[in-house]
């Protein structure tokens, strides 16, 4: 589980990658063709948020 323990918006990590990470990737190039251009700015922006202090 991603979030604090006292958080009501705790999620699953195979939540966030799916929603976070693959669902962007797959709307960006409109197809499940990996285009690593496209990965590093949607990881980016997942781990970014991950390891934000304050949301």
């Amino acid at each position: 589980m991603i979030g604090f323990d006292f958080s009501a918006s705790r999620r699953d990590l195979q939540q966030v990658l799916i929603v976070d990470l693959l669902m962007p990737l797959v709307e960006a190039t409109r197809s499940c063709v990996f285009d690593r251009t496209v990965f590093d700015e949607a990881y980016e922006r997942m781990e970014t948020g991950l390891l934000a202090e304050n949301v």
